[in-house]
């Protein structure tokens, strides 16, 4: 626009007549500035309107939708080119996506031959400090002949992945990801779009941000969230917006004092806004959003698309993007959408880049996302059985992760259901933070139950949010046998952490909490619900669901399934319901992209194989224990018990003998008085903290069965003496120790050693005493110099994670010892590395032990875990290997290769907008035929699948058939094979309405000492009748439906504690108890059936 003497700057016609008169350059190459097209003059504006014409604006109001230079500078290098030459230019790679680039990429598509279309990676941008994130362009000026192919990447030609270049010639964005761009196109071809339904907008606009936006709240102020505000499900406003505008939506006509104060001076200022045009100078710009109750906001420039609802007095600044909808529902249906990983891929397909990995998901980019079929949706609500849970005027806590609202939100529908609910996330996710939340979210008191390990941590938590007089109750309080739920606060909502502590049935403290948690809301907290077998987990959830519960999912009885009384599959398919068990690789994937590093340490493990004496030693000693007989059925775990001792170390190894010799004195005495042992006798032999995992089925073994004779308690201990004399004739060395100490010195880092056996940590607390160690056995620490509180010696180790100051130097430690009380919830990521120096009974406690430093938010880069195993001779004794292989088979319980994460599948699609009509049936392509039918029995929903003549419940497989075809073809509905698909499945259906009809009475459960109270209250109930007693009467009918139902277990143990009273039983007694209950289900005789939804999928 200036000129050089005669010829204008960059008037290459003028400068370069000979090139141009021969047709232009070979080659012209550059890199067009990026100039945002508001900050042009008008006049330069309308200049390039008027001589370029791809410079033209996109069919959308704002600047955001105007060009920038780039686009005139790319039209204009093709016009110096000669025909058959090359352009090669460094430019936005917006030009991809941006809808105001549409022109200039059709006539490339159309014109050219596109040789590279290439957004460069992040590294090579930054090196040359790109302004915007770039991409390189190169094209020659010809018509292309239909079979080009146009590299997407940096490199030769021949190694660059490329996309078929008439992939480009049809209208919208540039997707240069190969592969994909036909499944985007299919998906939004064949679905409703998000635009098809909603008008996405920018947030509140003020155009002078230093006046209308403070940091502190004052009065005329409502607060604010901008795009850094908003993650998923959640908006933390940091900023306050003077609010200049009536409940009306119009300007004030007059400022309050405070507001005119503080705006008055800049009126003049204010009328110079670009977008004022009349009206009073201090009115904000596209306050729609703003004034809307219900909308859902998402920022503009993000990693991933991440979706919120805002509460009502939250503003939404322009540098957010929204929707109004026309309810709360419709809010949070549609959050849950722009949520989803599916969602989220295809947006990124087509988001302008920015600089650091991050795009701009604009209104062109949401109102161009496909939403799902509704009746997919539908099926989807209804298996998961959630409702959504009525707002309670707050956002979730801004002290959740992005990956912990989801769960919180589940949760919180399946206590409303169910009464209570178990969260299993993996070790590392966070779970504390989760229960908490919903804990406050009831707003009503609530108690917590945790180890004495762990109620420091647990009462920080509480102080950092207020609720410091929430009671804690601990584990091992309700160990006592004289535990009496009397004794203990009542709360409406109980948290129970560590709840795998509780799986055994027959222990005081299940029994105690059983009873303490009736009439309460529970949640169970623990990344190991199994640990054994599935029993372990039938159990937890029987402490809120009644027996009878899922008897319409096909488990009539949980007490009997606990039992292997039922099939395995459906328990599984069933108690999926009731539980939120996600892995790291889920949440890593859905939530990569939110504020929170979704980046666990890089794990490296190791084994060593060593014993802690030679191996002739070790096997003459396992000879020896092979020998032993004492013991009945119990002698198997006895003998393991030594070799696992005698795997820990000598020291353990003559501790164990030494109890052992104490056992066969008790017993022997036990059996020449013809009883067996009291529990007391077996305590004093082998104490809980000892043995705690082994002693709970070594405990009734013993009691149940006496000993053969004094023969067999004389000959084991001769064997016992003989292995005492060759632990005293073995020679110095141990080659296990050794090889913990090689490892110290040879890659120093902080370490937790985890032994089973407390005389083996302090065996090695001695051994490694010049490494800075310490030790913790149970609840009492200590330095190598002496004893110290056991917090003192965690802060010492972990200050980081324990929140605490750098200890003294005296006090710095590197090397942690510690039994397995310490591998329960504790944060200890200061370490990266943990030494499994024994081998935990139960594989669950492999996990636990990791757990406490494999955490999210690790500072480390990577961690590593060495394992040491047994010498050949003690492993061929034990076998431990293969039983914790075995037992690991029965652990499938989080995660994707779990039997539980079909819930997760579904909640994407659960949270879809629209819904269908209960009993809709659709018919849709797909690979292999079959029917889902999503089946209403009672108040369970149930999925059957229909494959020709075959109907099975398995709501895992119709998950997955829901989630592949929710984006299929429609195919059209073949009436007379759906009728057939509903005849197949109805013997199927008709069983579980046996079993639920079966399941008000309980009469095929001869096991239950209720079910004999019945005919003595019918007794009573037909005398009342007699008397015309007609509220007697009422009573003793809501008895007897009390008795006849399945009750939970802490119902069942007052019962129980009723019957074995001193006081003879009366009537009135069991009316007593009945009311002390929670309100049993209702006594509707019907039960109905409903088809929710069907699906046909047909080739």
């Amino acid at each position: 626009l200036q000129t050089e003497g005669a010829a204008p700057f960059f008037s290459f016609e003028s400068h370069f007549a000979d090139v141009m008169l021969g047709g232009g350059f070979d080659l012209v190459t550059g890199n067009p500035p990026w100039v945002r097209a508001e900050r042009l003059p008008p006049r330069v504006r309308e200049t390039l309107a008027s001589r370029y014409s791809c410079w033209r604006p996109a069919a959308t109001r704002g600047f955001a939708h105007l060009p920038d230079l780039a686009v005139a500078f790319t039209e204009r290098a093709f016009e110096l080119t000669r025909p058959g030459g090359v352009v090669a230019l460094l430019v936005p790679a917006k030009l991809a996506t941006s809808g105001y680039a549409e022109p200039l990429r059709r006539r490339l598509a159309l014109h050219s031959r596109i040789e590279r279309a290439a957004p460069l990676p992040e590294p090579v941008a930054q090196s040359f400090g790109a302004a915007v994130y770039p991409m390189s362009l190169v094209a020659a000026r010809a018509d292309p002949a239909g079979t080009e192919q146009t590299g997407t990447a940096l490199g030769t030609k021949t190694a660059a992945a490329t996309i078929p270049q008439r992939q480009l010639q049809s209208d919208g964005p540039w997707i240069l990801t190969p592969g994909v761009a036909g499944i985007s196109r299919r998906l939004c071809a064949q679905l409703p779009t998000v635009g098809d339904r909603w008008s996405p907008q920018l947030g509140v606009k003020t155009g002078a941000d230093d006046l209308f936006v403070l940091d502190r709240e004052c009065p005329g102020t409502r607060p604010a969230i901008r795009g850094r505000d908003i993650t998923a499900w959640h908006c933390q406003p940091r900023r306050y917006l003077l609010w200049t505008h009536g409940s009306d939506g119009l300007p004030l006509t007059r400022l309050s004092g405070d507001l005119a104060a503080r705006l008055s001076y800049y009126e003049e200022r204010l009328r110079r806004r670009a977008d004022y045009r009349a009206g009073p100078p201090w009115q904000l710009f596209r306050t729609g959003l703003g004034l809307a109750p219900h909308r859902v906001v998402w920022p503009d420039l993000a990693r991933r698309l991440t979706a919120a609802v805002p509460a009502p007095e939250l503003v939404p600044l322009n540098t957010v993007y929204g929707i109004a909808t026309r309810d709360w529902a419709d809010a949070v249906a549609l959050a849950a959408l722009l949520n989803s990983c599916w969602l989220t891929a295809l947006a990124r397909l087509v988001a302008d880049p920015a600089r650091g990995g991050f795009r701009r998901f604009n209104a062109r980019v949401v109102r161009g996302l496909p939403t799902p079929r509704s009746i997919v949706a539908s099926a989807a609500r209804a298996l998961l059985d959630g409702q959504a849970v009525a707002p309670t005027g707050a956002t979730w806590p801004a002290w959740l992760a992005p990956h912990q609202v989801p769960a919180a939100e589940r949760l919180s529908a399946i206590i409303a259901r169910h009464g209570g609910a178990l969260l299993a996330d993996e070790v590392g996710l966070g779970k504390s933070y989760v229960a908490l939340a919903v804990a406050l979210a009831r707003r009503e008191p609530f108690a917590l139950v945790v180890p004495a390990v762990l109620v420091s941590q647990w009462r920080g938590l509480l102080d950092r949010f207020g609720t410091q007089e929430t009671p804690i109750i601990t584990h091992e309080s309700l160990s006592v046998s004289t535990a009496r739920p009397t004794d203990r606060p009542t709360a409406a909502f109980v948290v129970i952490d560590e709840a795998h502590r509780f799986r055994n049935p027959d222990t005081n403290r299940y029994r105690a909490l059983a009873r303490l948690v009736v009439g309460s809301r529970v949640l169970l907290v623990t990344a190991t619900p199994i640990h054994n077998c599935v029993a372990d987990l039938l159990h937890l959830l029987r402490l809120f669901l009644r027996d009878h519960a899922l008897a319409a999912l096909g488990v009539p009885s949980l007490r009997n399934a606990a039992r292997r009384e039922a099939d395995r599959s459906l328990a599984h398919a069933a108690v999926a319901r009731v539980i939120v068990a996600r892995s790291r690789a889920h949440v890593q994937t859905g939530y990569a992209g939110g504020p929170v590093s979704m980046v666990f340490p890089r794990s490296t493990t190791e084994a060593l194989r060593a014993g802690p004496a030679s191996e002739a030693l070790i096997a003459d000693l396992a000879g020896g224990v092979a020998a032993l007989r004492a013991g009945g059925g119990a002698a198997p775990l006895l003998r393991l018990m030594l070799l696992r001792r005698l795997g820990s170390s000598l020291a353990a190894f003559r501790t164990a003998l030494t109890r052992h010799d104490a056992y066969l004195d008790l017993a022997a005495r036990a059996a020449t008085e013809g009883r067996a042992l009291t529990p007391r006798e077996f305590q004093r032999c082998f104490p809980r903290a000892a043995e705690s995992d082994i002693q709970l089925v070594l405990f009734p073994l013993l009691l149940d069965e006496a000993d053969r004779g004094p023969a067999q308690f004389a000959a084991d201990r001769r064997t016992v003496a003989r292995l005492r004399d060759l632990l005293a004739r073995a020679p110095g060395g141990d080659p296990k120790a050794d090889g913990l100490e090689r490892l110290l010195s040879a890659r120093p880092a902080k370490t937790i050693v985890f032994t089973d056996a407390q005389p083996t940590a302090r065996y090695l607390l001695q051994r490694l005493r010049h490494y800075r160690v310490a030790a913790v056995f149970g609840h009492v620490g200590r330095f190598a110099a002496g004893d110290a509180p056991r917090q003192e010696v965690l802060r010492a180790f972990a200050p980081r994670a324990q929140g605490g100051p750098r200890p003294p130097a005296a006090l710095e430690t590197d090397v942690l010892i510690a039994t397995d009380l310490l591998s329960e919830g504790l944060n200890l990521q200061d370490a990266e590395r943990v030494v499994h120096y024994d081998l935990p009974w139960s594989p669950a406690r492999l996990a636990q032990r990791v757990g406490r430093i494999d955490r999210l938010g690790s500072a480390h880069a990577s961690i590593s875990t060495v394992t040491f195993l047994p010498p050949p001779p003690l492993a061929r004794a034990l076998a431990i290997e293969e039983r914790l292989a075995r037992k690991i088979g029965a652990r499938q319980v989080a995660g994707t290769n779990g039997r539980l994460d079909w819930c997760d599948l579904l909640a994407p699609l659960a949270s879809s907008p629209g819904s269908a009509p209960v009993g809709s049936c659709a018919a849709v392509v797909g690979e292999q035929p079959c029917t889902v039918l999503v089946v209403r029995i009672a108040k369970l929903v149930e999925a059957i699948v229909v494959e020709g003549e075959t109907a099975r419940t398995n709501p895992a497989a119709a998950a997955r058939i829901l989630a592949t075809v929710g984006g299929a073809d429609p195919a059209v509905l073949d009436r007379a094979l759906l009728q057939q698909a509903l005849d197949t499945a109805a013997p199927l259906i008709r069983s579980r309405l046996a079993a639920v009809q079966d399941a008000r009475w309980r009469a095929s459960d001869r096991d239950r000492f209720a079910r004999r109270l019945i005919p003595w209250v019918l007794s009573a109930a037909r005398r009342a009748a007699r008397r015309g007693d007609g509220e007697q009467l009422a009573a003793l009918d809501a008895l007897v439906s009390r008795l006849a139902s399945g009750m939970t277990a802490g119902e069942e143990l007052l019962l129980e504690d009723l019957l074995s009273s001193q006081q003879p039983l009366l009537v009135q007694d069991l009316v007593a108890w009945h009311h002390a209950l929670p309100t049993a289900d209702g006594g509707d005789s019907s039960i109905e059936v409903e088809l929710v939804a069907a699906l046909m999928v047909c080739r």
